[in-house]
């Protein structure tokens, strides 16, 4: 399925990785199990004779070659023949295949033990059907049958490497027993000429990191963990198409998808096992050998059993050290038609299985991947919705900040498996660690933006695909629906028609502009809020209240916290010096934009309305008495009638310091941590009106009746001011 930008982080995603890690216990357990590889070609005129000569020059080589030119335009077969001849294999002559149209070509030398058939098809014919003619004609016949693309380049160690993953020695308790693999998987990188365009430079960048991506998340499906029907089978979602291994009995191919590759492997994985039991007779007369810490043993050697359960699974092996490498599109169309052609076979696999038994690996594996890449691709259209809310309305929508966070947090993961599955690659290929390691990392950075940038194709060939997909589905359920197989032509042709991709991208950003642009006029209206206020209270940094809601301490007669305000107010440097006659430490008509002396309680009210107090009014005015120099300070401060301050803190706290209200408004003035946070923000704002550097020194306490008086009376100057 497709990798979605920004939704690296997927659960299938982090249970691969976790995966990655757990150590493979199984033994290494090599047999006599003949092998051929059969290798469709078409028009692989530029890549060919490569590939070829790679497969003739493994250190174990494969008992026969099998290549299948399927209608071919260019010289791929002049290429071909010359390899042969190079490498001193003469012709033997030709036979005639009429049922196929085509013509049998047999090759051998006295050097390699290695025999060569060459069948040239006279019409186009797919890469499954022409596999699938190589078998039902008899001409390939072998226990094990190597799969691989006509542009693929080997590392002379790919088929030894596999053979070792055909078998492999388990141990449950006591007792051994062998699980016979369905399918083994290379791991693949990406190649190009150094004279390639910019174009194809930076494809195959792209390609560089999403092998080795890939590769971290193929070891972790691969790997069995437990005995369970889930995690006890391989979940591979796919295997790398151009170079793997599968056993005879498991095909033939499938015909009528895309991606016959991803079809094989979900059909093998959810074949039922066989078992048997086989004496280690049997098993010493088939030369089994046992590898274990680099020593070769004979099983009756390692085994204490008479019989041993063998059995015969549709499991894969994903083989991180067997290496080859491919040559992507080198062109954007190319590109863009091969991962569509990609997920477009994806759909098709999943569609047919619609309704069908699955066994739980397999169905863990399909329908989990399709579950993210649907939520993925949902995600995804919904974000410039979600950014354009943000845009006209501060409460809605994803912030930038968060967004940017997430995609960072997503390059990091991206970045990370990335150096990880080339680290690997590069110890495989023999490179020593430090090598390895510093290959690894600058190979990571290199690639990593091509990779991004290329990942937004995605979303849009998966749609793109879907538009054919579905409807051929549709039609596929009709009476008397027959489907060939099915040819494509490579990616890196010249002169493919146009992507449906392009299309879809014409249609998606002209949706994308209209909807963002209408949702962010209209935004404003869905939750009308003060936009400043949501910015400042939203700020960074965040005052949590509970830092500051300690009560102030009593020192040789001195408040502490005056004195640390103090000391403060000395050492750092531009901030306004405290006048002698100020009895506050945070605020004073000096420190303000806004100053108003004439601030006092004595302006207000008559003496001929006095009335005798009651208990309750004699209680309040001796709390206002003592607060009354500090509320004036504050009211003079930010230009606030001394009156409306004084009301409002009567009726917030009863003009009580310690206040704490059922909220978490704490302090005379009922502050909060949404308060302080806005507060701090309008204070050290230097444009602001209501700018203020002393108001938040290195410590304050909310229940200091001084710094509660100077912010209760700079919100109120702020709440005054806006236009509600």
């Amino acid at each position: 399925m497709p990798r979605i930008p920004g939704l690296v982080v997927m659960p299938t995603v982090f249970i691969n990785t976790f995966f990655s890690f757990f150590k493979d216990k199984t033994i290494k357990l090599v047999a006599n199990d003949s092998l051929a590889v059969i290798s469709p070609m078409y028009n692989e005129e530029k890549g060919g004779g490569l590939a070829l000569d790679s497969l003739l020059m493994q250190e174990s080589v494969p008992e026969h070659i099998a290549i299948s030119i399927n209608g071919s335009t260019d010289k791929t077969y002049d290429v071909v023949t010359d390899i042969l001849k190079m490498r001193n294999f003469d012709f033997r002559g030709t036979t005639a295949i009429p049922k196929y149209n085509a013509i049998l070509e047999t090759w051998t030398s006295g050097k390699y033990r290695t025999r060569v058939n060459i069948v040239v098809y006279y019409r186009q014919v797919s890469k499954s059907e022409s596999i699938n003619n190589l078998l039902e004609a008899k001409i390939v016949d072998a226990d094990r049958i190597l799969i691989v693309d006509g542009d693929t380049i080997f590392h002379r160690l790919f088929v030894k490497r596999l053979r070792e993953n055909f078998y492999r020695l388990h141990k449950k308790g006591k007792e051994y027993w062998i699980e016979d693999y369905g399918l083994q998987s290379g791991s693949v990188g990406s190649i190009v000429n150094s004279d390639a365009t910019f174009d194809a430079k930076f494809i195959s960048s792209a390609r560089t990191a999403e092998y080795a991506f890939s590769s971290i998340i193929r070891e972790g499906q691969a790997k069995q963990i437990g005995d369970n029907s889930l995690f006890g089978n391989s979940r591979l979602y796919t295997v790398i198409g151009c170079g793997f291994v599968a056993r005879k009995d498991l095909l033939p191919m499938p015909v009528d998808t895309e991606t016959e590759d991803h079809d094989f492997s979900l059909s093998c994985q959810s074949r039922e096992a066989r078992t048997e039991r086989v004496s280690l007779t049997a098993l010493k007369a088939r030369s089994f050998k046992i590898i274990y810490k680099d020593q070769e043993y004979e099983v009756d050697e390692f085994i204490q059993q008479d019989k041993i359960l063998v059995k015969h699974s549709g499991n894969a092996r994903f083989v991180p050290e067997a290496l080859m490498s491919t040559q992507d599109p080198p062109h954007l169309n190319g590109f863009i038609r091969q991962i569509e052609r990609w997920n477009g076979g994806g759909l098709q696999n999943a569609l047919k299985r619609l309704g069908r038994p699955l066994s739980v690996n397999v169905f863990f594996t399909l329908w989990g991947s399709f579950a993210e890449a649907l939520v993925g691709l949902v995600l995804l259209a919904l974000l410039p919705t979600l950014i354009a809310l943000n845009y006209g309305n501060s409460s809605l929508g994803i912030a930038p900040l968060s967004l940017g966070a997430w995609l960072g947090f997503d390059l990091i993961i991206s970045l990370s498996l990335i150096y990880l599955g080339l680290f690997k690659r590069f110890r495989a290929a023999e490179m020593n660690i430090v090598k390895a390691w510093f290959k690894a990392v600058i190979n990571s950075f290199r690639t990593i933006i091509p990779f991004l940038i290329l990942r937004w194709f995605n979303p849009l060939t998966y749609v793109a695909s879907a538009t054919k997909a579905i409807p051929e589905h549709i039609r596929s359920r009709r009476k008397n629906y027959r489907r060939r197989g099915i040819t494509w032509e490579k990616a890196h042709t010249r002169g493919l028609k146009p992507s449906r991709s392009k299309i879809v991208l014409l249609w998606t950003s002209l949706f994308t502009i209209v909807s963002t642009f209408a949702v962010a006029n209209f935004a404003p209206y869905i939750n009308p809020i003060n936009e400043e206020a949501w910015r400042l209270v939203y700020n960074k940094p965040r005052i949590d209240l509970e830092d500051y809601d300690y009560l102030p301490a009593i020192n040789r007669g001195q408040d502490e916290l005056a004195l640390a305000s103090l000391k403060t107010s000395q050492r750092v440097v531009n901030l306004p010096a405290i006048p002698a006659d100020s009895i506050s430490l945070f605020c004073h008509p000096s420190f303000t934009y806004l100053a108003n002396k004439q601030r006092t309680i004595a302006n207000y009210g008559n003496a001929n309305d006095y009335q005798r107090l009651g208990f309750w009014g004699l209680l309040t005015l001796a709390r206002a008495v003592p607060l009354m120099p500090y509320i004036e300070n504050a009211a003079n401060s930010y230009d606030v009638p001394v009156d409306l301050l004084l009301k409002i803190y009567i009726n917030e706290s009863d003009l009580n310091p310690l206040a704490d209200g059922t909220t978490g408004d704490k302090g005379l003035s009922q502050i909060t941590s949404d308060a302080l946070t806005l507060l701090n923000g309008i204070s050290k704002d230097k444009q602001s009106k209501f700018y203020n550097p002393r108001l938040f020194p290195d410590r304050y306490s909310v229940y200091d009746p001084d710094f509660s008086s100077c912010a209760g009376a700079a919100k109120i100057a702020w709440a005054l001011d806006q236009d509600l």
